[in-house]
């Protein structure tokens, strides 16, 4: 334990809102703001500005929340469970009260070879 952070970004033009780590991607974080978009920090890639910045709805963003996954998979859910690796879902909220339900990137998805040994 230390009283410093093991990263800090660089300010940003509008103000943080909330933050998510990816559930399948353990280097990766979501980071939603005032302006509707989202920044999605790969710190596996870059560690000194966002990867992406999605700009994804007009209003500020209160809510984020991943599709949760399912770790228990018999063998007749083992196809439908290869598919939902392939995509993954993220439920934004916005101070008008609006749902809005996004794909996310493979790229920001899909682990990198040995990621999880690196993480």
């Amino acid at each position: 334990g230390t009283n410093r952070p093991v990263f800090s970004s660089p300010n940003s033009a509008s103000r943080l809102t909330g933050g998510l780590w990816s559930p399948t991607r353990p280097g990766v974080l979501f980071l939603s703001k005032i302006d509707g978009s989202v920044d999605v920090w790969d710190l596996t890639d870059t560690s000194y500005r966002p990867s992406a910045t999605l700009s994804l709805v007009p209003n500020e963003i209160t809510y984020m929340q991943f599709l949760p996954r399912s770790t228990e998979v018999d063998e007749k859910e083992e196809a439908q469970a290869q598919q939902q690796r392939e995509w993954q879902l993220l439920a934004v909220g916005d101070n008008v009260g609006s749902l809005h339900v996004f794909e996310i990137s493979k790229a920001f998805s899909v682990p990198h070879t040995k990621e999880f040994e690196e993480a």
